[in-house]
């Protein structure tokens, strides 16, 4: 043994917190004479080492500084993991590292493909046994790639699943390390996992089963065989065929899902003996360790290997965390091309159909009881729409990442960002919807005698059939004729002022694009190419998305605004946060309930603190100063000025109107791919996203200087007149 390496036959019981978890759980089976595959262990030691000596330590702290961990959503976790990751990916190893661990795992492994596995401090133990928190890499071969693999696996360590679970990893930025485990790859023909106790039966054990590679299984693309066993007989008590059998295989160009032949169709992937050994494995990984095991297995002709043993969870502390929601839609290729059709062929004609419904009925003609049952029905349709936002039109924004993650393993830019530059120009509904806006501004300016025809209702018959598209609620802008005057303002600084345009630059795009398909083998452009296309419709119908849930939502809005509208007539009196049930209440019953008001949140603890500079993450590149517009309500998005920042807590598809005339924008929420860095990103506007407490430390006429390369808004002049 040296400091970066140990065998794992070699691996002692007191060496555990060199060699992590899964490490330390491979080593002890191998020596119980569990058939466990040849591998070595890349010790702590060598992460720390790169860390310290290269920077990198220094550089994840500075990162980490940005924001409070404790106030990130899931978006901004997986943007600051990303850059971190881009760090490791772009660093060298010290040239006496790369030369001892390169001449180790040549000597170890030849040119055979391997497996990369993470095997963090902590892993695979009793208190942290979660699966898909780091980084695992299958069918790597020669000594180079292996190496960068392992610093791929060093950068899960802070990857969004593992800053999700940081407290329950006891994950330190100083002081916490990552092991590797390199063994040699089994190409299995049948593989499975298999449950010491079943953690809602705990007389049962589970085994289940695929053809193919495990992957397959992990991954959810393919569905497994399972048989349920008696926990201390091995008896099977029932078995549940696959419905559709498929099988994950490894081909030239990395891994397919293929259909099987129908000798394999109508088999099931284990036969009774092979069932029975399983079962003694788990016995004997329950011994070994002191509680039941989760078994990762695979069988190649006929010998069954083990390749990874950790501890049961039994899940109930975190089985309704938003955490393990965000688990759940990180998604694979396969299952994001099947979810994209869902989307495309039944989920968004649906809801498109039932907007145009709620457009049909005339709100004002309705009866009090009817309004009450069209509130009713607006809502429910509401509440289901948002449920369907989150369990299929959110995961479907995975393709994006997961193409951004790949472009970064394969390209290796400086810039974690760069990869966004592909997706753009996809035709949004939000960039329509602005640019028919532009076309009505600029007839206005060819015929200025329009503007005060338009407020008096007189307009030819060109330009109110595009007032007409502006009204209408796949568009989403205000209802023109509500709030004539205040389209017109806004048509009126557009027609007056230059406009950011959504534009590309070609030759840079055809030079990443060459980038990009280059970093592949000839073989498997395709699918690079096949990859890249996904991630475009992702990113556009995960901006579109926010389009068809608010028209929706506009529908409700309306329906309420006219049960407000009757509650003031029959002389009711209430305030503007009078909530949905009981607005509904009211106009059944006659009477106002009482009921909590919001309150405004306290600006008292933030009047003193004037900080010349906020730190948030850096979403879309540029620098720009201008005065901030901090965007509250309906009234600041209709006396939004050319050239000013736009601030607000969160850019929702009512107001990307007004991004055209923006010079800037800097939000309270953070991440790549919400609404508002999308839009910034199209139109070529620097943003800054993820500012803690924004809205309290910045007022509308700050005059500000936004950095959208290093994420900071610089305020360099107050505004002497609180607007607001």
């Amino acid at each position: 043994m040296n400091d970066l390496s140990i065998s794992l036959e070699c691996i002692e019981e007191d060496e555990r917190d060199i060699v992590g978890g899964k490490g330390y759980a491979l080593a002890v089976m191998r020596k119980a004479k569990i058939n466990v595959p040849l591998g070595i262990c890349i010790t702590k030691h060598a992460y720390d080492a790169f860390v310290e000596d290269t920077g990198t330590l220094g550089r994840i702290l500075l990162e980490f500084n940005r924001t409070s961990l404790k106030n990130m959503r899931w978006e901004e976790m997986w943007d600051l993991s990303q850059r971190i990751r881009t760090l490791f990916l772009t660093t060298s190893l010290p040239q006496k590292m790369a030369k001892t661990l390169g001449d180790i795992v040549h000597q170890k492994f030849q040119d055979r493909a391997v497996v990369v596995r993470s095997s963090a401090i902590g892993e695979d133990s009793k208190d942290a046994s979660f699966a898909g928190i780091h980084e695992s890499y299958v069918n790597i071969r020669g000594a180079s790639s292996i190496l960068d693999h392992i610093k791929f696996v060093w950068a899960s360590l802070w990857s969004d699943s593992a800053l999700l679970y940081r407290k329950k990893l006891g994950l330190d930025i100083e002081t916490s390390s990552m092991p590797v485990v390199i063994q040699n790859m089994i190409v299995g023909e049948r593989s499975g996992v298999a449950f010491g106790l079943d953690p809602n039966n705990p007389k049962r054990a589970i085994i289940e089963s695929v053809y193919g590679l495990n992957k397959g299984l992990v991954d959810g693309a393919v569905e497994p065989d399972r048989w349920i066993l008696d926990r201390l007989s091995g008896k099977i008590l029932s078995y549940e065929p696959a419905k559709e059998r498929k099988a994950l295989k490894k081909t030239s160009e990395g891994v397919a899902l293929i259909n099987l032949s129908s000798e394999f169709v109508d088999t099931p992937p284990l036969k009774r003996d092979e069932i029975d050994e399983i079962f003694k494995i788990l016995n004997k990984t329950e011994s070994l360790f002191g509680s039941p095991q989760d078994v990762e297995w695979t069988i190649r002709k006929e010998k069954i290997y083990v390749v990874q043993s950790r501890p049961i969870t039994s899940g109930k502390e975190i089985r309704k965390d938003e955490r393990t929601w965000y688990l759940s839609i990180r998604r694979s290729y396969e299952n994001l091309k099947g979810l994209e059709q869902k989307i495309i062929k039944v989920l968004i004609p649906k809801i498109v159909e039932e907007a145009e419904d709620f457009e049909k009925v005339n709100l004002k003609k309705l009866s009090r009881e009817e309004l009450v049952n069209e509130i009713i029905r607006r809502s429910s349709s509401f509440d289901k729409w948002k449920k369907i936002y989150y369990s299929d039109f959110i995961p479907l924004a995975h393709g994006t990442r997961l193409f951004g993650r790949i472009y970064n393993d394969s390209v290796r830019p400086k810039d974690p960002y760069e990869f966004v530059e592909l997706l753009l120009g996809t035709d949004m509904l939000s960039l329509k919807r602005n640019n028919l806006l532009i076309e009505t501004a600029k007839a206005i300016v060819n015929e200025p005698t329009l503007i005060e025809k338009i407020k008096s209702g007189d307009i030819g018959d060109d330009l109110k059939s595009m007032l007409g598209q502006l009204s209408n609620s796949s568009l989403y802008l205000y209802d023109i004729g509500e709030t004539k005057e205040e389209v017109v303002r806004l048509l009126t600084k557009m027609a007056q002022q230059p406009l950011h345009k959504s534009t590309r630059d070609s030759k840079k795009i055809l030079d990443l694009r060459s980038k990009y398909f280059s970093s592949f083998p000839k073989e498997e452009r395709k699918w690079a190419l096949e990859l890249l296309e996904l991630a475009r419709r992702s990113w556009r119908l995960r901006d579109d998305d926010n389009i068809y849930l608010a028209r929706i939502e506009s529908q409700l809005t309306r329906s309420i605004e006219e049960g407000k509208r009757r509650l003031i007539d029959l002389g009711l009196e209430f305030d503007d946060s009078i909530p949905r049930d009981e607005i509904i209440f009211a106009l059944q019953y006659r009477i106002i309930r009482s009921y909590n008001a919001k309150k405004s949140a306290s600006k008292k603890e933030f009047e003193e603190i004037k900080p010349r500079q906020l730190i948030g993450q850096p979403a879309g590149p540029g620098l720009a100063v201008g005065y901030a517009r901090v965007i509250r309500d309906r009234e600041d998005i209709f006396s939004f000025s050319s050239g000013e920042v736009l601030v607000c807590d969160a850019i929702d598809p009512n107001m990307t109107f007004i991004v055209p005339l923006s010079s800037a924008i800097v939000e309270r929420r953070g991440g790549m791919l919400i609404h508002g860095a999308i839009i910034a990103r199209e139109y070529g506007l620097p943003c800054v996203t993820g500012v803690e407490n924004l809205m309290q430390l910045v007022k509308t006429g700050d005059k500000l200087t936004v950095d959208g390369y290093l994420g900071i808004v610089t305020i360099d002049h107050r505004h002497a007149v609180d607007n607001e």
